[in-house]
């Protein structure tokens, strides 16, 4: 069973940020509630367990969670009324937004690469996500003066 969510990833780049905005104003059009996810890229290994050891972890988890805020406060001046909520996790973005996405109506993602033969816009995350949601997923291009978004089904 879903619930009444739009789940909205960023990494808090230009790209991320040009899709909160965009899942806000979805979320307040749809009467939904917004989640906004930001991944921390960490898969466990060893050179990954070395890099994030002791503090630097705790530094990286920090960082990751403010992140995840200022995606809430971008959504709440892209739609004041829009009711967000900030989500940090860690492991692989797609994986991580694919979990996150299990139970929500729509799936909004940022990208700033195009694929040349469709003219579609594409990067390695909205790709994973776009082939395996379980939901309804919007990709957002995020490049410069681009306007174009894309809308993929769920499986």
């Amino acid at each position: 069973m879903r619930t009444p969510t739009i789940v909205v990833g960023t990494d808090g780049a230009a790209s991320g940020n040009e899709a909160v905005r965009w899942a806000a104003r979805e979320a307040v059009r749809r009467d939904l509630t917004l989640q906004v996810v930001h991944v921390l890229d960490w898969d466990g290994g060893t050179s990954a367990l070395a890099e994030f050891a002791g503090n630097n972890f705790a530094l990286a988890r920090e960082l990751a969670d403010i992140v995840a805020a200022a995606g809430v406060a971008t959504a709440h001046d892209a739609a004041p009324e829009v009711e967000a909520e900030p989500l940090t996790l860690v492991g692989r973005p797609a994986a991580r937004l694919l979990a996150a996405a299990e139970r929500a109506e729509l799936l909004v993602v940022g990208t700033r690469r195009r694929n040349r033969l469709a003219g579609l816009v594409f990067g390695s995350v909205s790709r994973r996500v776009a082939r395996h949601a379980p939901c309804p997923v919007r990709v957002v291009d995020g490049s410069p003066g681009a306007t174009r978004q894309s809308t993929h089904g769920g499986t």
